[in-house]
């Protein structure tokens, strides 16, 4: 049995092409068919769930992750309070205390410079223990501290 082919016109650019029925192309080529559902998505997308209902359930999920969100610090469940790597540590800091902007040893605030919150006793649950540092006083603070520091055998 020959399969027959059929005139369909282009959604796009509105060119006549041939093809089978049985696959039932909509656009010419690829170019016309990206340009089709670009066209598609940038009206249905924004608006997918206008007029739609959700379950309950779906709700009840949504709201839950709303109020996830919302939970910082130890009222989230995840929290695992000062048992954690020092990135995480150096990271609340940053969110409870901001970026550090300037440092406090050599006192300078050029915008170009990089500047870290310190810890000076290496109690880094401690909050109250970091110093804004640049990155050059950073550096040297911690060498004079290796340096008086005993060592570990």
């Amino acid at each position: 049995m020959l399969k027959r082919k059929i005139k369909i016109n282009c959604k796009v650019c509105d060119k006549t092409f041939l093809d089978y029925f049985s696959n039932y192309r909509k656009y010419c080529s690829m170019q016309c068919r990206n340009i089709g559902w670009s066209e598609i998505l940038k009206h249905k997308h924004p608006r997918y769930w206008l007029g739609k209902h959700r379950s309950k359930k779906t709700k009840i999920k949504l709201s839950k992750n709303i109020v996830l969100k919302n939970r910082v610090g130890r009222l989230h469940p995840s929290w695992k309070g000062d048992d954690v790597k020092c990135e995480a540590l150096h990271k609340r800091i940053e969110r409870i205390k901001g970026k550090p902007k300037f440092c406090e040893f050599c006192k300078t605030n050029d915008k170009n410079k990089v500047y870290h919150w310190a810890s000076l006793n290496h109690q880094y649950a401690d909050i109250n223990s970091y110093k804004r540092l640049c990155v050059s006083c950073h550096k040297k603070y911690d060498n004079l501290r290796r340096k008086n520091e005993p060592k570990k055998r």
